[in-house]
Parts: structure tokens; C-alpha cells; sequence
């Protein structure tokens, strides 16, 4: 494993453009980009999240998806196979729920 592999830099920007020039800066040196709901929210209602992990994926990058989802499980059952595709290595799902997630 390098040192890289054990670094991961949030990318709290709030576009796009934001976020390329800081991978595009820092890749040599992060193992894995943390994508949390200020840069999330703005690629999904701009339609440019496939096109986001299209490019991360061409780069060779890893994410982190750090949404803290807590919902029923059939959501989740759903969000966890339309995250479950290189470049995403990780996401949260919110723990201190009510919900039963194994059902």
C-alpha cells in the first residue's frame, strides 16, 4: 500500500469546476476523493454525476460517497447497487436508525 492510498480529501466545493481543479492538482498524492452532499446535490440536479464518475473513473480515481443515507431498506437495497460500480470504493449509510435495514 502507498501513503497515498491512506489519504482522503473531501472535496467540500460547491461545483464542478471546483472539484476537477483540486483532483487534477492533488491525485498524484490522495488515494481516494470524498464526495459529500455540497458537491453531490449540484452534479445530480445539474444532470452531470454520470459524467463526473465517467471521468473519475478515466483518471483512475477512487470516491467516497459520503451521503449518510438512512432510508427504508428497499431504498437502500436500490442506492447501494447504483453505487456499487468502480470509481466509488466506499459510502456511508446512517447507522442510528429505527429502520431495520436487513429486512
Amino acid at each position: 500500500m502507498e501513503v497515498k492510498d491512506r489519504i482522503i480529501l473531501a472535496l467540500d466545493v460547491s461545483n464542478l469546476r471546483e472539484a476537477n481543479a483540486l483532483i487534477n492538482e492533488l491525485r498524484p498524492y490522495v488515494g481516494i476523493f470524498k464526495i459529500g452532499p455540497i458537491l453531490l446535490r449540484p452534479l445530480l440536479y445539474e444532470g452531470k454525476w454520470v459524467e463526473f464518475l465517467r471521468k473519475a473513473s478515466e483518471m483512475g480515481i477512487s470516491l467516497f460517497i459520503d451521503e449518510k443515507l438512512c432510508h427504508s431498506p428497499e431504498v437502500l437495497r436500490n442506492t447501494v447497487d447504483y453505487y456499487n460500480f468502480p470509481p466509488i470504493k466506499m459510502f456511508t449509510i446512517q447507522a442510528s436508525s429505527d429502520i431495520d435495514i436487513q429486512s
